[in-house]
C-alpha cells in the first residue's frame, strides 16, 4: 500500500513505453534499478531512502541508532557504479521496451544494515528497535535474470559500499 502511486506510475509509464516500440518502432530502453545508494545521495532524513537517512541518523546519534520496526525486512541495495553500469548495460544492448531489472542477489535485514552502518560511522553506538513506527514490506527485491542474461552483475557488495557512501558523508556533510 506504502508504493501503490508510485509503483503504478513507472508501470503506466512502462505500458506507455511498449506501446510507442510496438506502434511507431520507437528504439525505448527500460531499466529498474532497485535501491540505490553511494556518494552523492540525499542524506536529509525527511525525504531520503533508508541507507542515507540511518547514516545520518547513525552520525548524529549519541548513544543508539533507532531503526523502524523489527528489522527483520529485508532489501537489496545497489551502490552508485553498479546502478550506472546496470542502466548503461540495458542502454546498449536493449531497444524493445522490455523492462530489466537491474539489482544485486546480495539481501540483507534492516537490521544487519544497521549494524554495518554502525560499525562504518560510530562502533559505540547501540541498535534500537521502534516497534511502533511502519516496517513496509517484509521482503522486496527482483527478478534479475534478464540483467544476468545481458551479463550484469552488481560488484559491489554492502560490506564495501556503505564504508564508501560514509566516508563520502563525512568528508561532505556541509553541502
Amino acid at each position: 500500500p506504502t508504493n501503490f502511486g508510485y509503483g503504478w506510475a513507472k508501470r503506466a509509464l512502462e505500458v506507455h513505453a511498449r506501446c510507442l516500440h510496438e506502434e511507431f518502432g520507437t528504439a525505448i530502453s527500460i531499466a529498474r534499478p532497485y535501491n540505490g545508494y553511494g556518494p552523492r545521495d540525499n542524506f536529509d532524513t525527511a525525504t531520503s531512502h533508508v541507507i542515507p537517512a540511518l547514516i545520518r541518523r547513525a552520525d548524529e546519534a549519541t548513544d543508539c541508532l533507532t531503526i523502524w520496526g523489527n528489522g527483520l525486512q529485508t532489501r537489496s541495495f545497489l551502490y552508485v557504479t553498479d546502478f550506472v553500469d546496470g542502466i548503461l548495460k540495458v542502454a546498449e544492448s536493449t531497444s524493445n521496451a522490455e523492462a530489466i531489472n537491474i539489482g544485486t542477489d546480495e539481501e540483507i535485514s534492516i537490521a544487519k544494515l544497521a549494524q554495518i552502518i554502525i560499525s562504518s560511522v560510530n562502533p559505540r553506538l547501540g541498535l534500537r528497535h521502534d516497534l511502533s513506527k511502519p516496517e513496509g514490506q517484509p521482503r522486496r527485491g527482483g527478478d534479475l535474470t534478464k540483467a544476468k542474461d545481458l551479463g550484469f552483475i552488481a560488484k559491489i557488495p554492502i560490506q564495501d559500499g556503505i564504508p564508501r557512501t560514509v566516508a563520502w558523508f563525512k568528508a561532505n556533510q556541509s553541502i
